[in-house]
């Protein structure tokens, strides 16, 4: 009964025409006759993230309920819904939400979408889940996927298509980046923008007209993630010297300084309207006291780098990226050998810097789990640049490679069938294994266990939905426990057939084990270029 409402809604849409979306399907057909491969890859992506919703939680309720309060009433206050979540800050009297405003921001067009979907739903619980999950798909799930079309295009200029189509794969699918893209949150917009303004960089030096046009471009995306994480501020040193460098004549690199400080704006704008001075955040009047005491602690919750925290984000049982994602030890000594190779020298130490930076910078942090979330949130973006080190490798170290990649696979499809947000560590004692937290709920078929609602009323109003607040499609489909996951299985079988054909389209046939690519060494005007 509840599922023929959005089914109606779907239907009435589609009948109505929304002439944008008639026209972006026609832009669509046309890229896939230029880049099947690409277009393949998005497709596989974007339809896993969309396969699941984690419903509700602080970090994805303080989003989503001001992108909805910027919408519905022109404002970031959040007085009538505060009761969802305790991610907020006081300011005269209200209360806002502590978060950068532009993941905000930049899910406003996927609300109005969303919004225009779920018209005809009269349960006020189901439109309001409906919308936020069509909302987290066109947001999150929409970033993963040109994430992973991005770092194809990007390692297709050092790799051969079948190795750069299964490393961008694996990035989006086999890291903590796949359950992050299942709920609204600033992550996964933060690796796009940072990943496109480094591939934007690497691009053959030359005077072309557009060259300009690339630094001012290469230099919004770099400024874009300080909107939505303000934690992101350690990559802009890093991709402002890249620029500069890859600039011809270097006093062209002004184009990347004018696109930074262009986006910079709007985050002081938005300090100054809501905080009173440009330099003024929700982290300074935060509303929940256990926060506030974190916040204090040294510089703003820095309190120097923790040797104790660098182990658990790298290879403790709670949060450690090479324990969920195995293959990502490759990079390590995939930059060594970059950073040994003159041609891809600068190529690899930047990526090396922006990676190693923010694993740093969050070892350094008080609150450096992030809470509730599968790996930590806050470095993620050391999983984005660390697919730079292992594409080094991934030429003659394949095989061990493949089997990290399909251990990964499995621990984020488990994880994320749970919940993407398992219980943060306690503080003291014994670290559990989150791997075994997930396995036992998994084994007992209790999928999306993590029910939280999403805005929550004066007085804990949340509308009575029908719908659960956290599902896969699988479940909506009325099928039980664990098979509620063999659509998801059957839709990635087929996609992975499709591109298979595509990749041997494009390279001729399957490689077994190519060797290294001719261009592995070079820079980026030598490397050897190919449409995938």
């Amino acid at each position: 009964m509840p599922l023929r409402s959005p089914v109606r809604v779907l239907q009435w849409g589609a009948m109505r025409g929304l002439a944008p979306f008639a026209a972006a399907g026609r832009s669509v057909a046309a890229a896939a006759r230029r880049a099947p491969v690409e277009l393949g890859i998005g497709l596989l992506v974007f339809g896993c993230c969309a396969f699941f919703f984690q419903g509700g939680g602080w970090n994805q309720n303080s989003h989503f309920a001001t992108t909805v309060a910027l919408v519905e009433h022109g404002s970031v206050i959040l007085d009538d819904v505060r009761a969802s979540t305790g991610d907020l800050a006081r300011v005269d009297g209200h209360v806002v939400s502590n978060k950068a405003i532009g993941t905000s921001l930049i899910a406003v067009p996927a609300y109005l979408v969303a919004k225009t979907l779920t018209l005809g739903i009269t349960n006020p619980g189901d439109a309001t889940i409906l919308c936020a999950y069509v909302t987290t798909i066109l947001t999150s799930g929409l970033a993963l996927a040109l994430l992973a079309v991005v770092l194809y295009r990007l390692l297709r200029r050092r790799l051969p298509p079948t190795d750069a189509c299964l490393l961008a794969v694996a990035a989006a699918l086999a890291t903590p980046l796949f359950p992050n893209s299942t709920m609204i949150a600033s992550h996964p917009l933060v690796a796009l923008a940072a990943l496109s303004s480094f591939a934007l960089l690497d691009q053959p030096r030359a005077r072309e007209p557009d060259a300009a046009v690339r630094l001012f471009l290469a230099g919004v995306c770099a400024a874009l993630p300080l909107t939505m994480e303000y934690l992101t501020a350690v990559i802009v040193v890093p991709l402002s010297v890249y620029g500069w460098w890859r600039a011809r004549p270097h006093r062209r690199a002004l184009w990347f300084g004018l696109g930074v400080g262009l986006v910079a704006l709007v985050p002081l704008t938005h300090h100054t309207l809501v905080f009173g001075h440009p330099l003024s955040t929700g982290y300074a009047s935060l509303v929940n006291p256990g926060f506030a005491a974190a916040q204090a602690t040294g510089w703003h919750g820095f309190d120097g780098l923790s040797l104790w925290r660098l182990y658990h984000l790298t290879f403790g049982p709670t949060r450690g990226f090479f324990l969920l994602s195995p293959f990502l030890l490759a990079g390590v000594p995939g930059f060594v050998r970059l950073a040994r190779q003159r041609g891809s020298r600068a190529y690899g130490l930047v990526a090396a810097a922006i990676a190693i930076g923010v694993l740093l910078a969050v070892a350094s942090f008080v609150h450096w789990h992030s809470g509730s979330a599968s790996g930590s949130r806050y470095a993620l973006l050391f999983v984005t640049f660390s697919i730079v080190g292992v594409a080094a490798q991934m030429p003659r170290h394949r095989v061990w490679i493949l089997l990290g990649m399909g251990l990964g696979l499995t621990f984020m499809v488990i994880g994320t069938a749970v919940t993407a947000i398992p219980p943060p560590p306690p503080e003291h004692g014994a670290m559990p294994s989150v791997l075994g937290w997930w396995w036992e709920r998994f084994a007992a078929g209790n999928l999306a266990s993590w029910q939280e609602a999403i805005l929550v009323s004066e007085g804990g109003a949340t509308g009575e939905p029908t719908l659960p607040f956290a599902f896969n499609l699988g479940q909506l489909m009325g099928l039980p426990g664990l098979w509620s996951l063999a659509p998801l299985v059957v839709f990635g079988a087929g996609m992975s057939a499709v591109l298979r054909g595509q990749l041997r389209r494009a390279s001729g046939a399957l490689p077994s084990r190519a060797s290294p690519a001719p261009a592995t060494a070079a820079g980026p005007g030598a490397e050897t270029r190919g449409r995938g």
